[in-house]
């Protein structure tokens, strides 16, 4: 009945709504008292959430929260699912940190947060998420859904509703991909089973290089022509398990769909690849900073130059100054004012040299000095630093 359907979409959306008002007005504040803690208690709040509004939709649990055997082929067809959804968001992710640097913000203060480590961090960031996150959305949300006729309103509701309901500007739209994903699988499997393996991995997998003690390169490419290399390959790869995915858990032949289709989408994959396979060097191969200056100096001045390492590795440091009347000396140094290089001064001189940088934020401090103060002098400076 419509009225029964337009109930269920109003349990759904409440459920959501005072998800999203336990998270502002209470998990928060846990949270930030009892750190890791805190984490695990919001999700077991979450689950009472997805509890009550099982009660409300009136439905026997195993329809709301529904569990059944595994079988062999939706086990195949939701692992492609997943690798295709996990290539978008990758691919998606560094667009935005391309465009959007606060997401690295927001990202280290994360890692920070999760930096105790161990095995409450597991427990509270993947075990539990997977469990009371799945329970709440793919079960008690997708069921108060569950009238809705069109498999892409389901998915394109319920995934938006799981983007809004993590509060977060910045990763709306890959966290949309990954519910989008996880409804189908739903939808088409009718077992939570799956969903809550695959969540559970998947932040398994966002918080791995912390519980192995490893630093995590949370960073995007710098430079346009590599950040659209790695947008493709992972969107390319995405595409293709996704359409393997989705014809194995429509009961279709893995590599089916005519001859013709076959060859087109395998020309095309094909060009994606080697369109990838050229462009990606240019954007990797881009140098961290490459300034050339020349000034005039008539006093002593400092100049500032400022650059920022997002993966730790070698790097070939390139100074070159010919000056005429100016002393120059060369300092770079981290985010805690230490000194990590020091070539020396001179009036004219170079410097290359390997050296190790560990990610963060560098100054390189360029000290100018003439001969005597009201005499001017000439300098012209080359600084680089990039991968060898």
């Amino acid at each position: 009945m419509k009225t029964e359907k337009d109930r269920g979409i109003l349990i759904g959306l409440a459920v959501v709504a005072c998800a999203i008002v336990f998270l502002i007005f209470a998990a928060a504040p846990i949270q930030y008292r009892l750190g890791l803690l805190g984490m695990g208690i919001t999700e077991i709040g979450l689950l009472a959430i997805a509890i009550g509004g099982c009660m409300l939709l009136r439905g026997g649990w195993r329809e709301v929260f529904p569990f059944k055997k595994p079988r062999f082929s939706e086990i195949r067809g939701s692992i492609y699912i997943y690798i295709g959804v996990f290539g978008f968001t990758i691919g998606i992710t560094n667009v935005l940190m391309f465009f959007f640097p606060g997401m690295r913000e927001v990202t280290n203060a994360l890692a920070e947060f999760f930096s105790e480590g161990g095995i409450l961090l597991f427990v509270t960031v993947s075990l539990l998420p997977g469990f009371c996150e799945e329970m709440l959305f793919r079960g008690t949300i997708q069921s108060a859904f569950r009238r809705v006729k069109s498999t892409a309103a389901i998915v394109l509701i319920v995934s938006a509703l799981f983007a809004l309901f993590h509060l977060d500007l910045y990763r709306f739209l890959p966290t949309m991909i990954l519910g989008a994903g996880l409804t189908y699988i739903m939808v088409k499997t009718g077992n939570l089973l799956y969903t809550m393996v695959l969540h559970a991995l998947h932040n398994l997998i966002a918080i791995l290089p912390i519980l192995l003690g490893r630093a995590s390169d949370n960073t995007a490419a710098l430079f346009l022509p590599g950040m659209l290399g790695i947008f493709i390959i992972y969107c390319s790869v995405g595409a293709l398990f996704l359409r393997l995915g989705i014809r194995r858990l429509n009961g279709k032949r893995v590599g089916g769909g005519g001859k013709a289709k076959r060859i087109v989408f395998n020309i095309v994959f094909g060009i994606l690849i080697l369109f990838v396979l050229y462009i990606t060097p240019v954007g990797m191969n881009q140098p961290v900073i490459d300034m050339s200056l020349s000034l005039t100096v008539e006093e002593e001045y400092d100049d500032i130059l400022h650059f920022e390492i997002t993966t730790a590795g070698t790097y070939q440091i390139e100074i070159r100054i010919d000056g005429e009347n100016v002393i120059s000396s060369v300092q770079i140094v981290n985010a805690l004012d230490e000194e990590v290089y020091n070539p020396g001064s001179g009036i004219s001189f170079g410097a290359s040299a390997p050296m190790h940088f560990e990610p963060g934020l560098y100054t390189c401090i360029i000290t100018l000095t003439p001969p005597q103060t009201g005499e001017s002098g000439n300098v012209e400076i080359r600084f680089s630093v990039k991968k060898p």
